[in-house]
């Protein structure tokens, strides 16, 4: 099952409030003269920082039918590829990547795949939630 598709454009402010919430100075997110030497030439989004974007949890909200109360997430797991620039537009695929039980528990994975405006894959996420029976 795949989602409708969202993009989410990290503007410098955006980036800004980020870094000063986590105490963030590396010069590889914040200053352009000194990162025009970096190994990506210009400033780039903490990894981290796009991990909030590309979770899919987000998509959630758009299934026809609420989720169950009791869903409970156990576990996420995060792959970067290819760093954001600020200021980049980043789109966000989502879908359901595994469905499986375990202990009589019914699971299911969703996968968020960020691309960047070029269209390189920049970060995956996948979230588990034991997805409770609807009775």
């Amino acid at each position: 099952m795949e989602f409708p598709t969202y993009r989410y454009t990290l503007r410098p402010d955006i980036i800004k409030t980020y870094l000063e919430a986590v105490e963030e100075s590396d010069s590889l997110y914040t200053d352009e003269e000194q990162d025009t030497q970096s190994l990506f030439g210009h400033p780039v989004v903490p990894p981290t920082t796009i991990a909030i974007y590309v979770t899919p949890s987000r998509v959630l909200k758009t299934i026809k039918n609420k989720p169950p109360s009791g869903l409970i997430q156990t576990g996420q797991r995060f792959e970067f590829y290819h760093p954001i620039r600020i200021g980049e537009t980043v789109t966000v695929k989502a879908s359901i990547d595994d469905l499986y039980q375990k202990k009589g528990r019914n699971y299911v994975v969703l996968k968020g795949e960020g691309v960047n405006e070029q269209g390189q894959r920049a970060a995956v996420s996948y979230l588990t939630f034991i997805w409770p029976s609807q009775s």
